[in-house]
């Protein structure tokens, strides 16, 4: 993994966006002083591939990481793996308990140009897994082996075995030989397993199947075989005396069912009865219909005497106009007087109304004579005898003088009148009213009584009441009778149709009884019975019966005779076929209990089908007993090498022999660097439990636990230790594991003198000259400067900011 740029906003103590181009930089120092963000860069490289930082102590936390005061952080961070770039790309937000990653993502470049990907994880637990695939690391290991920060730079140095070998079996793709194990030990047991199957099988069906076995069914089939020849050699005889005896049997059956059906044939019981009753019914049925004519008859006569008379109506509707007139008349007397009356009272109101009318003008004419004083004496109030008037501008001869009570008497005197025309006028309009509807009624009346006179006269009834009723009563009696002969066609009807019933119904029985006698007779046609006829019911069934009696007499003696030759055929080929199972039995054939030649080949022919089968499928199984018996032994010498190879890879032989190997490599690796670093002062060994140790020199070679190191010799030989993993990982790796072409190393360099710093720079010159890109953080100013690329770290108004320096 080689970072290639490095992009920061929110992140730490980059409050601002930042951009970090780490392209052609090998050997670099992130400088600047302490808490200016130059640990920061490393944990952005961190959290930008797993999502978290290592000095947190707590893989879950990501808050930490947002700038103070902002609401997200985000990083992108460019590399390459090889010659394939990818961009991982995370975006932490506050939220109300804390943060959380919103936003994650790994690209892989499709080419060179970053803008130009695939997204390949979309997710942040995507991201990381997707990393440790490309990278070949987890983050523990990614943090000892490729990110050193902070206070656990010398955990490769001071970790256990165990920790070690991990890490070991990561780098170096062991976990190969782990698959490779595990897969031999699951084979082995499957082939065991199978073992255990084909050997049941041995065991089991194919225990019977032998050479014997297989020889024997060949047997039996063959000799089935030659019975079956046999068979067919006496078949045709035996056929002949089969084919003899089912004809005679079929005579027999034809004799014995003639025999049968004379039988059957006997004369009914009722066929006289029959007779009887069905021709009584045909005279009930001629009655009936007499009777049913009769009554049609008396109707039709009912019906004309009643269509003579004229209807209930018009008789009641000519009675009503009789009545209506008569009211009528007297009721136009009483509004003829009325009208009179009514006239006169009008004619009275209106002379009234004439009357006030007259007297309401008088009134009036005298108000106004009232009114004028009154206006004379209001304009002459203050005038005398001389002054000239205010109307005509002449002199006054004298005072104006005018009673104020005649205009208030003339006003009281015009109201009066005023009240009398009204009510007067009143009066004349209920008069004018009244007398127009009294002459209405009458007009009315007048016209109702022309009215019915005209109906009455109109209508070709009688125009008295004593004559109508007569007519009332003739037509009620003519109409009892209708409905007397109208009942009685019904009743006449109803028994006709019963008397046909009964006539039909005894017509079938009539007819079935022949069908039944030519039914009998069509039993027995073949033998030439008598002709019946269903005319003569009784006399067909005497002439039937008495020569069927003759028949069965005759039959009687052929059915015997037919008998005794059925019997005589049927023993002789039962004689022949127990001679022919005695001759198959000679054979070793045991026969079933067949009465039929046809039936025993059968049965020997399906025995031959199954025995056939039965030597097929022993021969089948004797080759796949074969068979079974190769895979056996070839199931054993697999199941062999796979329990040989799963035992042989197991982590506590091979794998431990391979770690083993690869920790002394790099012991010798590191003891070079550590020479170098300490002028030859120490070097780096392993102890009797495989744990680290010091060799020093300077203290006639004493081995002593690396723990015992200070502060700067632990850095120096933690360094020396990394150094060497980096140049050997890929050398020791499988194929497909990680490459370790970076290193990014944050502390220790402070508790270092002058002269091994000059030392560290040379070493860390040389691992940067292989190709890999090597980068410190450091604030020591004598290391920074002798780097050929730095990038200076300092604060600047609350943010962060990072410049690239070539030396």
């Amino acid at each position: 993994m080689r970072p290639t740029r490095l992009d920061l906003e929110g992140f730490a103590s980059f409050r601002q966006a930042t951009h970090i181009d780490f392209d052609g930089a090998d050997l670099f120092v992130l400088s600047g002083p302490t808490g200016a963000g130059k640990s920061s860069i490393i944990d952005a490289i961190t959290f930008a591939l797993y999502g978290t930082v290592a000095r947190y102590n707590d893989r879950r936390l990501v808050e930490p990481v947002i700038s103070k005061g902002r609401n997200e952080a985000r990083v992108a961070l460019q590399f390459r793996v090889g010659a394939t770039g990818y961009t991982a790309v995370r975006v932490v937000r506050r939220t109300k308990t804390g943060a959380s990653t919103k936003e994650a993502r790994l690209e892989q470049w499709r080419g060179e140009d970053p803008a130009d990907a695939r997204v390949v994880a979309g997710t942040a637990d995507e991201v990381s897994r997707a990393v440790h695939e490309v990278l070949g690391l987890g983050y523990e290991h990614f943090t000892r082996t490729v990110v050193l920060p902070q206070g656990a730079f010398q955990q490769f140095l001071h970790g256990s075995q165990k920790d070690r070998s991990d890490l070991l079996n990561e780098l170096l793709a062991l976990g190969v030989f782990d698959t490779i194990a595990s897969t031999a030990r699951t084979r082995a047991t499957a082939l065991a397993g199978e073992v255990r199957q084909l050997q049941a099988q041995l065991d089991g069906d194919l225990a019977a199947v032998t050479d014997e076995t297989v020889a024997a069914a060949a047997g039996r089939a063959q000799r089935l075989a030659t019975a079956i020849e046999h068979i067919d050699g006496v078949r045709p005889d035996l056929e002949e005396i089969l084919a003899r005896g089912r004809d005679e049997a079929g005579a027999q059956q034809r004799l014995t069912a003639q025999f049968d059906a004379m039988s059957r044939i006997s004369r009914p019981d009722d066929v006289d009865d029959l007779v009887t009753r069905e021709r009584r019914a045909r005279e009930t049925l001629a009655a009936a219909s007499e009777a049913l004519a009769a009554a049609e008859r008396e109707r039709d006569e009912a019906d004309g005497a009643l269509d003579a008379l004229p209807s209930h109506d018009a008789v009641a509707t000519q009675r009503r106009r009789l009545a209506d007139l008569a009211a009528t008349t007297a009721r136009l007397g009483e509004l003829q007087e009325a009208a009179t009356a009514a006239t006169a009272a009008q004619e009275v109101a209106t002379a009234a109304l004439t009357s006030t009318e007259q007297r309401l003008a008088t009134a009036e004419e005298g108000l106004e004579h009232a009114r004028r004083g009154d206006l004379v004496a209001a304009l002459t109030a203050d005038l005398h005898a001389g002054d000239d008037c205010p109307v005509c501008a002449r002199p006054l001869e004298s005072a104006v003088e005018v009673d104020a009570s005649a205009l208030r008497e003339a006003q009281r005197d015009r109201d009066a009148a005023a009240d009398a025309v009204t009510a007067a006028r009143t009066q004349a309009t209920t008069a004018a009213t009244t007398a127009a509807r009294t002459q209405e009624a009458v007009a009315a009346a007048t016209a109702r009584r022309t009215e019915l006179r005209d109906a009455i006269e109109a209508a070709p009834l009688p125009d008295e009441v004593a004559a109508l009723e007569d007519l009332a009563g003739s037509i009620t009696r003519a109409t009892t009778r209708q409905g007397r002969a109208r009942s009685a066609v019904t009743t006449a009807r109803e028994a006709r149709t019963e008397a046909e019933r009964a006539v039909a119904s005894l017509q079938r029985d009539v007819a079935a009884a022949g069908a039944a006698l030519v039914t009998a007779r069509d039993t027995v046609a073949a033998l030439d019975p008598p002709a019946v006829t269903t005319d003569d019911l009784g006399g067909s069934w005497d002439r039937l019966v008495g020569w069927a009696r003759e028949q069965r007499r005759e039959l009687s003696a052929r059915v015997e005779a037919a008998t005794r030759a059925v019997t005589t055929t049927r023993a002789r080929y039962a004689e022949a076929l127990a001679g022919l199972r005695e001759q198959l039995a000679g054979l070793g054939i045991d026969t079933p209990k067949a009465n039929q030649v046809e039936e025993l080949r059968d049965a020997v022919v399906t025995d031959h089908a199954r025995a056939t089968t039965e030597h097929e499928r022993l021969v089948a199984a004797h080759a796949r007993r074969a068979a079974v018996a190769d895979a056996l032994a070839a199931r054993k010498r697999d199941a062999a090498v796979a329990d040989s190879l799963g035992r042989l890879l197991d982590k506590r032989n091979f794998q431990r022999w391979l770690t083993t190997r690869a920790v002394t490599r790099l012991v010798v690796g590191a003891t070079r660097h550590l020479e170098q670093l300490t002028g030859g002062a120490y070097a780096l060994a392993l102890d009797a439990n495989d744990e680290f140790a010091i060799v020093d020199h300077s203290n006639a070679g004493e081995l002593r636990p690396a723990r015992s190191l200070s502060g700067g010799e632990t850095f120096l030989a933690s360094l020396s230790l990394a150094l060497s993993l980096s140049e050997h990982v890929a050398d020791l790796a499988a194929g497909g594991t990680a490459r370790l072409e970076s290193l990014f190393i944050d502390e220790g360099f402070g508790t270092l003198d002058a002269a091994t710093i000059d030392v560290v720079r040379t070493a860390l010159e040389e691992l940067g000259a292989t190709g890999r890109m090597v980068g410190v953080v450091t604030h020591v100013p004598a290391l920074a400067e002798q780097l050929p690329v730095q990038y200076r770290v300092r604060k600047e108004s609350q943010t962060s900011v990072v410049e690239r320096v070539e030396v």
